[in-house]
């Protein structure tokens, strides 16, 4: 009887002792996930561990450069020799140039990675010859339709030749980029950008970052692209 007891005594300790270390370590990793959303990243630190971060909060910090014309649901901040894409959300609500633009801000949000790879420059070719089939897209046959009404003759064979070249170019360019990822090993390419909770302003900050014309890449254009597909179906 007494074996018994001593028995259980010690199972009972035991579970007691891993129960006690299980929450230590909830404790510490909860701790550490804290520390990590109190610390305002630069940009360029972000840069150096952004891919083991995806999914995960940050605050970094940079100088506005570029504010998107559609609505203002982008802008680009710099660091010394990085950049990083911040998304508007809901929460942030959109980001109005002349509030933002060459100030320093500060952004909370998820990090988010978008991911080319072969299937998705199928479809981009798939969207090409689409594109070539019909001629020009919905919106320029409309609007050449309405000006033909009024009398108007707008080129708008010229607009659909840039569209053909614009989205060319996106493909040579991904598909460059992807085969050099392949070089190195990885079957796709890996593009980063912030979701944002919130960001402040700090209007004291003496910036870098001067008023100019953002080119985005083609990686970027495509992500840009593919969001605005999932948000007209609804997805997020």
């Amino acid at each position: 009887m007494i074996k018994k007891l001593l028995l259980v005594l010690v199972l009972g300790a035991s579970l007691v002792a891993c129960n006690n270390e299980a929450k230590k370590e909830q404790k510490a990793a909860t701790i550490q996930q804290e520390e990590m959303n109190n610390e305002i990243l630069t940009v360029d630190q972000l840069e150096n561990q952004i891919a083991d971060l995806v999914g995960k909060t940050v605050t970094v910090e940079g100088d506005v450069d570029h504010v998107c014309k559609h609505g203002g649901t982008k802008m680009v901040i710099l660091g010394d020799s990085a950049d990083i894409h911040i998304k508007a959300t809901d929460e942030s609500g959109n980001f109005r140039a002349d509030e933002v633009m060459d100030h320093r801000v500060v952004v909370n949000g998820i990090v988010d990675e978008f991911r080319v790879d072969e299937d998705f420059i199928a479809k981009k070719e798939a969207e090409l010859e689409d594109l070539i089939a019909n001629g020009g897209d919905k919106e320029a046959k409309e609007e050449g339709e309405e000006h033909e009404e009024k009398g108007m003759f707008p080129d708008n064979d010229t607009k659909h030749k840039k569209q053909v070249a614009g989205l060319k170019k996106q493909i040579e360019s991904l598909k460059k980029m992807l085969a050099k990822a392949k070089e190195e090993g990885k079957d796709y390419l890996s593009f980063y950008s912030i979701k944002a909770h919130d960001y402040t302003i700090d209007k004291d900050a003496k910036v870098k970052s001067e008023s100019k014309a953002f080119d985005d890449g083609a990686a970027e254009q495509a992500d840009e692209k593919e969001s605005e597909s999932k948000e007209a179906n609804g997805d997020k």
